[in-house]
């Protein structure tokens, strides 16, 4: 008799299709063996529903597998916009559903932060990495030079985050990365805090969240995809009846 096929969790190298939509752009990746093979951006700040299926079949041919070869699907749960997280989220799960595939949530900080430690394995500060309310504050949160969170997710502007953060964090400095990265560096500097701004996009992006996902489907440290709210949605007036 032939033995059923491995279930997706006990391959040791998953086959990650990665969603991210919460930023001003909208990415797919598809991860195989361990790389990013395909990936695809479209650079809008709404959209990304009525885009998000066409791109993600794109991402698929371009990479030469099928939905079914995908193990895992990875999605950024934010924080960020909130039509962009629910889109993505909403896209992921029924990806899952429909090719029995395992989701696994990913945050968009922590995808930044993941993307800084590998870009210079070799340096020891700790990154600041900030994304958009579109509220007027920034969402930060900070990470030491492994990507390991130091500390929750908050808001703040961009002249109160100084006073934000620990002494015992910053003295040997920071590393800036994400939105408006060049305006905390100069404030955080005017406040005798050393900063770095390595290359890194200022946004995430899907083969971020993949190689993130990645690493933690092996660590058994995964998340489900439930989205990083921090703030209630801004919804539009009522509709007048009649």
């Amino acid at each position: 008799m032939k033995k059923p096929p491995p279930a997706p969790s006990l391959l040791t190298t998953p086959n990650i299709l990665a969603i991210e939509a919460s930023a001003n752009q909208l990415s797919i990746a598809v991860m195989m063996k361990g790389e990013v093979v395909a990936e695809r951006r479209h650079l809008a700040a709404h959209g990304h529903a009525v885009g998000i299926v066409p791109l993600a079949i794109e991402t698929i041919n371009a990479a030469g597998v099928k939905f079914d070869t995908m193990t895992h699907i990875a999605a950024g749960c934010g924080p960020g916009s909130f039509t962009g997280i629910r889109v993505a989220l909403a896209a992921a799960k029924g990806f899952c559903m429909a090719h029995q595939a395992i989701g696994v949530g990913v945050s968009g900080l922590q995808a930044l932060a993941y993307a800084a430690s590998h870009a210079a394995a070799d340096v020891t500060t700790p990154c600041l990495v900030l994304a958009d309310t579109r509220r007027g504050p920034l969402y930060a949160q900070i990470f030491d030079a492994k990507a390991r969170p130091m500390g929750a997710i908050f808001e703040a502007s961009i002249y109160h985050l100084p006073q934000l953060i620990d002494a015992d964090i910053s003295a040997s400095g920071l590393r800036i990365i994400g939105m408006e990265r060049i305006a905390v560096a100069d404030a955080l500097d005017t406040a005798g805090i050393i900063t770095d701004l390595p290359a890194i996009d200022e946004m995430p992006s899907a083969s971020m969240v993949a190689r993130l996902a990645s690493e933690q489907i092996a660590q058994h440290q995964t998340a489900p995809l439930h989205p990083l709210y921090l703030a209630d949605p801004r919804l539009g007036p009522k509709k007048k009846s009649g």
